[in-house]
């Protein structure tokens, strides 16, 4: 019984945080709407909608320390970066949204390009995001995979769960294809500031060109 408490434990050390992750991303709203049902607002799911943005950041503050906290543990030592993946993924990112794009105007027809919200983009996906997924995905999930798994394995699981993530089948594409780049560069070079500023520099594109195409349509 030790030993399979013992095995659970470990086990349980990769994917804890994503856990918690999700636990409080479904715990703010639900707080966030009990407090202002409280003081008698009735349309809660539109107040969510709106204040969207501040909820990010408080995510982003309750979570950023402590996942950085847990990373420096690991004691990793950060390498050289390689300075043309900056344009690589900045080319990829373009290509896959314009492709994207005209995919789900004229076949799957989603929302997901109806709007551009650029102050939520810029704080909260290119931002706060991008630190959170890549500590918490790459930083620790992986790192504890890697204990158990080989190297390529370990990178299918973490690419895989990070992928899903994303719940818009556009995005889960993109998210898999990203996630498995990025983390072939951090298992090379070890930097977590690479790959987190990467990441940043891929969901920045995505928001630039998304808006262009939007505004070009409109």
């Amino acid at each position: 019984m030790i030993e399979l408490h013992k095995k659970v434990d470990e086990y349980m050390k990769a994917y804890r945080y994503l856990v918690l992750y999700l636990i409080i991303n479904i715990l703010l709203p639900v707080i966030y709407g009990c407090v202002y049902k409280s003081i008698g607002y009735d349309n809660i799911s539109d107040l969510i909608v709106k204040n969207r943005l501040y909820m990010a950041i408080i995510l982003g503050l309750i979570f950023i320390p402590l996942l950085v906290i847990a990373y420096k543990k690991y004691n990793i030592k950060s390498q050289k970066i390689d300075i043309k993946m900056y344009l690589y993924i900045v080319i990829l990112n373009t290509i896959y949204n314009f492709l994207a794009f005209n995919l789900n105007k004229y076949f799957m027809h989603s929302n997901l390009y109806d709007v551009v919200d650029f102050k939520y983009s810029l704080i909260s996906t290119v931002l706060i995001g991008p630190i959170i997924e890549e500590v918490m995905f790459r930083g620790i999930m992986y790192n504890e995979l890697k204990k158990r798994y080989s190297v390529n394995k370990s990178i299918l699981i973490t690419t895989l769960i990070f992928s899903l993530m994303h719940l818009n089948i556009i995005q889960v594409i993109y998210a898999f294809i990203l996630g498995y780049i990025l983390n072939r560069i951090y298992e090379k070079n070890k930097n977590m500031t690479n790959i987190i500023t990467l990441h940043m520099l891929s969901n920045f594109t995505a928001t630039i060109v998304s808006a262009l195409m939007i505004s070009f349509i409109l």
